[in-house]
């Protein structure tokens, strides 16, 4: 089974970035800013030398709930991310 880790570079009240790690390897990173009860945005960007498609089908859906689970605790009504 995979392990898909996010470690932060940085988190404030306002934004984090984090690394995301697959089995222990850099496999991208993840920016976001957000304000409580209005909206989240960001960037995703995927490592493509790093990922089988399987591995980015994983690691994307990992991102999307983790995503999900940040919205739902900030109350955002509007959330725009890009992925590369």
């Amino acid at each position: 089974m995979t392990t898909i880790l996010l470690r932060p570079d940085l988190k404030t009240s306002g934004g984090e970035i984090h690394d995301i790690l697959l089995d222990g390897r850099y496999a991208g990173n993840m920016t976001l800013v957000y304000r409580e009860r209005d909206r989240i945005g960001g960037a995703v960007q995927l490592d493509q030398t790093a990922l089988t498609e399987s591995d980015k089908e994983e690691v994307v859906r990992f991102v999307r709930n983790y995503i999900q689970d940040l919205i739902t605790a900030v109350r955002a009504v509007d959330c725009d991310l890009i992925l590369t």
